[in-house]
């Protein structure tokens, strides 16, 4: 979650690449994020980058919200880490 007077300026995307390099480094085959179901904008972004709306229900903390769980399975989302050579 980027605050909103800081959205638009690729934090969330960056923080993303972050946590999935991390979690490349862990040895972890997904990445699961929860959202809202009316959270328009943030499951595009998702979808953006990768991620698959599993419709697994669950709860988003600390909202009582009923939301739905984002996967990116780490197998076949890009390296964020590698540059490529021209």
């Amino acid at each position: 979650m980027v605050e909103p007077d800081f959205r638009r300026l690729g934090l969330g995307r960056r923080l993303l690449e972050w946590s999935v390099g991390w979690a490349r480094g862990k040895g972890w085959e997904a990445v699961v994020v929860p959202l809202e179901r009316d959270n328009a904008e943030a499951a595009a972004f998702l979808t953006a980058q990768g991620f698959a709306d599993t419709g697994a229900a669950q709860p988003h903390f600390p909202s009582p919200q009923v939301g739905t769980l984002w996967r990116l399975a780490l197998e076949s989302a890009g390296d964020p880490t590698e540059t490529q050579s021209p």
